[in-house]
């Protein structure tokens, strides 16, 4: 399957958002600050993509492997930038969350496509994952 030019279908939307409500809803439930909720949110926004959007790799199991220690790294590291930097009642800056979700996506994607993607075949026409 390609993953270049992917058009999310309805069910992948339903997927992503319905992840994220339910973040949402845990935290709130949970009582969580604003900051904490705005890292589990981001994070679980930031997965769910990453996740469907290499839905090919799936089955590969080097695609899991590989996405379970960059989700602990970036656990540690948000729970590190948390603590560290308290950004008040409302939490982290929101338009400054976007573009670092941008980047960190791509970078995440990057890696596990690297790590999960098939050499290519000489003769054959297939894609790599």
């Amino acid at each position: 399957m390609r993953t270049a030019g992917k058009h999310f279908t309805t069910m992948e939307w339903i997927i992503l958002f319905g992840t994220t409500a339910a973040a949402v809803v845990a935290t709130e439930f949970m009582r969580l600050s604003q900051t904490w909720e705005d890292a589990v949110v981001y994070t679980t926004m930031l997965f769910a993509t990453v996740i469907l959007v290499l839905r090919p790799a799936w089955s590969r199991v080097q695609f899991w492997r590989n996405l379970l220690p960059i989700f602990g790294l970036h656990t540690l590291f948000l729970i590190v930038l948390v603590q560290a930097f308290p950004l008040g009642r409302f939490g982290t800056p929101k338009l400054l969350l976007i573009p670092l979700g941008m980047i960190e996506g791509l970078l995440i994607l990057a890696f596990l496509w690297k790590k999960t993607a098939r050499p290519r075949d000489s003769n054959a026409e297939g894609h790599t994952l």
